[in-house]
């Protein structure tokens, strides 16, 4: 995987984006959230190396990718490591990102990359939608 550079899409529906300095960014829809809703939530993991990949998906050969779950994601947003965001009508509005920390805050993100901090953890996609919803619908007015 490391020669390789581009995007690969394993069964589980888990995209996997290589970059030229082996870089790696895992993402993948909420699991169970259906395509039907006026909203999208995406998992991510970013890795600054394959090694670091490797240890945090326990990855010893390349077969082992087909078998990452959007759960992992999940769980692993759980544990601090990836990201939640939140797009309202499926991307065509802004998004805003969603990072837990251990203090129980939940550090937001939004388009401009301004940092607010919550102290609430968002554990349902209907938490995420409606408080990415009202976000931008306050900015709006």
């Amino acid at each position: 995987m490391q020669e390789n550079t581009g995007l690969y899409c394993n069964p589980q529906g888990v995209e996997f984006s290589c970059h030229q300095d082996n870089s790696i960014i895992v993402a993948c829809k909420w699991p169970g959230l259906s395509d039907e809703e006026e909203y999208s939530l995406e998992l991510s993991f970013y890795a600054d190396h394959l090694e670091q990949f490797a240890e945090v998906f326990e990855i010893y050969s390349a077969d082992q990718i087909s078998s990452i779950h959007p759960d992992y994601l999940l769980l692993l947003y759980h544990q601090h490591q990836a990201v939640v965001t939140c797009m309202i009508d499926s991307g065509i509005s802004p998004n805003l990102t969603f990072k837990k920390q251990p203090n129980n805050v939940l550090i937001i993100a939004d388009p401009g990359n301004i940092i607010h901090e919550v102290e609430q953890n968002f554990d349902t996609p209907l938490a995420f939608k409606n408080y990415t919803y009202t976000y931008f619908r306050s900015a709006h007015n």
